[in-house]
């Protein structure tokens, strides 16, 4: 398990990845399959030809014509029905697209730690920063709470999700820890988020571990970057003196 730890306490782990589009996309599949199903029940050509080689060697022009024009309707029906099957998974994909847009790209299942999600771009301009660069990438980014493993509180998982258009990020956050910790870990884990979102060619787990091991700080199971680390601090700083201000 590869994980990447900022200052020995945040970092990424191998996690699952979210199911909601998934789920969302079976649907779609579903509905594709119907139409298919609803196809087998048609005629085929071959159902046809067969219909005519059934004819005895009386047949009539007229019956020739009516087997011709069967044929005829058939091809329509399919060609129709191919149609249909084509709008309904565009239809799908454009629902998907639409949702999603009216969403956060930063979301959240937990009530909490969308309370510190909106907590921490209320209080850190780095924080808010960090939100709206994310929401100018192909990324979603789901932080979920969990225990990632090796002595972090927070992690980034490698597995990446392709849907709708969209690359799927799950960072895992330790929710039990005092709230500036738990806002200031979640700005460390986006920021990670932002690194591989910065990059299209990142779309695979391999990939993103290739990634870090050029261009992160190997730390014995786990890898690192300095700009993490600077992120997280900046919005532990931002949310203290936010509360300070507030005091006084």
């Amino acid at each position: 398990m590869t994980t990447m730890s900022a200052n020995t306490r945040d970092g990424v782990t191998v996690a699952a990845a979210p199911t909601a589009l998934t789920s969302r996309a079976a649907r779609f599949v579903h509905r594709a399959r119907l139409v298919q199903g609803d196809r087998k029940n048609e005629l085929t050509s071959a159902d046809v030809l067969s219909s005519k080689t059934a004819m005895n060697g009386t047949a009539t022009n007229r019956g020739r014509s009516n087997a011709a024009t069967s044929i005829s309707r058939l091809v329509v029906h399919r060609g129709f029905g191919i149609c249909v099957s084509a709008i309904v998974l565009a239809a799908s994909a454009a629902a998907v697209a639409a949702e999603t847009a009216m969403m956060p790209r930063v979301r959240s299942s937990h009530a909490y730690i969308r309370a510190m999600i909106e907590e921490a771009a209320e209080r850190s301009e780095t924080f808010r920063r960090l939100v709206k660069a994310i929401e100018a990438t192909d990324g979603l980014v789901y932080v979920e709470q969990g225990v990632c493993g090796h002595s972090v509180h927070a992690c980034l998982s490698l597995h990446v999700t392709p849907a709708g258009g969209y690359r799927i990020l799950r960072v895992v956050v330790d929710a039990r820890k005092p709230d500036w910790d738990v806002m200031s870990s979640i700005g460390h884990e986006l920021q990670h988020a932002l690194e591989v979102l910065g990059n299209r060619t990142l779309n695979t787990q391999e990939a993103i571990f290739l990634f870090y091991s050029r261009e992160g700080m190997a730390m014995e199971s786990s890898f690192e970057t300095t700009a993490a680390i600077k992120i997280g601090n900046a919005v532990r700083n931002e949310v203290g003196s936010y509360a300070k201000r507030k005091q006084s």
